[in-house]
């Protein structure tokens, strides 16, 4: 039991530095380029207002933007 519990703990960490990752690349493109859509090897990556919509396997995730 404690070993599911380690595993799903790991997981969900792995999730959270995926989703991370991608604010910090998302935020910098959209800062150089000005670029608003983006796709990634998992997730697709939409920008509107300075929201970070992350399409991530069967969720989505919102991020704000790191750069104004």
């Amino acid at each position: 039991m404690a070993f599911n519990q380690q595993l799903r703990a790991q997981t969900h960490l792995i999730k959270i530095a995926k989703i991370d990752k991608i604010q910090m690349i998302v935020s910098t493109q959209v800062y150089k380029n000005n670029e608003t859509k983006f796709n990634f090897d998992e997730a697709k990556v939409t920008v509107i207002n300075k929201q970070i919509k992350i399409d991530l396997g069967k969720r989505i995730y919102q991020r704000e933007l790191l750069v104004k």
